[in-house]
C-alpha cells in the first residue's frame, strides 16, 4: 500500500537500514522513519535518524534541513548502514548521522551541542582531506567503514580499516601498512 504521508510528494530514492527507512523527494526533501533501534537486543545498533535525537517514528517526516527551502540542502541520495546513514547533496556534498565509532561517519570529534559521545544525532558535514574537497556522487555505509564515490571516479573513505585521522581520504597505496 502507498504511505499516505507521502501520497503529494514525487520520490526520486529510497534507502533502508535495519529498523530505519529514507525516501528522497525531487525536491530534494529526505523523509525519514523508523525504530532507534533494528534490534531491541543489541543497543550497539542504535542510530539517529537527523532528527536530533534518538526515537521511533512510524510515519515519515521530513528533516528540515535537507530540501530546496532557505538555509537547506538538496539531496540526491542516502547510503543507509546498520547504525549511520549518508545523504548526498546536489552540490556533492556528503552529511552524516549515526554512531560515531571508528571514524566511520568521516565528522571529525563532535562540534555541536546535539552531538553526543556516541551519535552523531543530526546531519553533519563530511570532512574531507584535501582542498578543494573532491565532488562525491555517490557513498556507500559499511558496518563500521564509509566509501565515497567521486564525480572524477575516484573512491575515499573513513573509518575502521582506513588510515589517517577523523576526515575523509582516498585509500592507502597498494602495500601500504594499515
Amino acid at each position: 500500500l502507498p504511505l499516505a504521508e507521502l501520497a503529494d510528494v514525487k520520490v526520486t530514492f529510497i534507502s533502508t537500514r535495519y529498523g530505519q527507512a529514507f525516501a528522497v523527494t525531487e525536491e530534494g526533501e529526505v523523509y525519514a522513519w523508523g525504530m532507534k533501534t533494528g534490534d531491541p537486543q543489541k543497543p550497539e545498533h542504535s542510530s539517529s535518524m537527523g532528527f536530533g535525537h534518538l526515537a521511533t517514528l512510524l510515519r515519515p517526516r521530513p528533516l528540515a534541513c535537507f530540501g530546496r527551502g532557505l538555509g537547506a540542502t538538496p539531496i540526491c541520495s542516502v547510503a543507509a548502514g546498520v547504525s549511520h546513514a549518508l545523504f548526498v547533496s546536489v552540490f556533492g556534498e556528503v552529511y552524516s548521522v549515526g554512531r560515531r565509532e571508528n571514524g566511520k561517519l568521516g565528522t571529525g570529534p563532535p562540534s555541536s551541542r546535539k552531538a553526543c559521545a556516541k551519535h552523531e544525532l543530526s546531519p553533519t558535514k563530511v570532512h574531507f582531506d584535501a582542498r578543494p574537497a573532491p565532488h562525491i556522487s555517490a557513498a556507500a555505509a559499511g558496518l563500521r567503514h564509509t566509501l565515497f564515490l567521486t564525480s572524477a571516479g575516484a573512491v575515499w573513505g573513513c573509518g575502521m580499516g582506513m588510515a589517517g585521522g577523523g576526515g575523509a581520504h582516498p585509500p592507502p597505496p597498494p602495500g601500504a601498512t594499515l
